[in-house]
């Protein structure tokens, strides 16, 4: 649950947007949780 706390602040604080880099095959649950609530663009 630390890492989910800490996550989210990271996430949350951001004044305008947040760059997340996963790789596809590996893919954070966290991010995993969000994904279906924030804009994605794959580079």
């Amino acid at each position: 649950e630390e890492e989910r706390r800490l996550f989210y602040v990271a996430v949350t604080r951001a004044k305008e947007r947040v760059i997340l880099y996963t790789q596809k095959n590996k893919e954070s649950q966290f991010i995993k949780e969000i994904e279906n609530h924030i804009k994605i663009e794959p580079i």
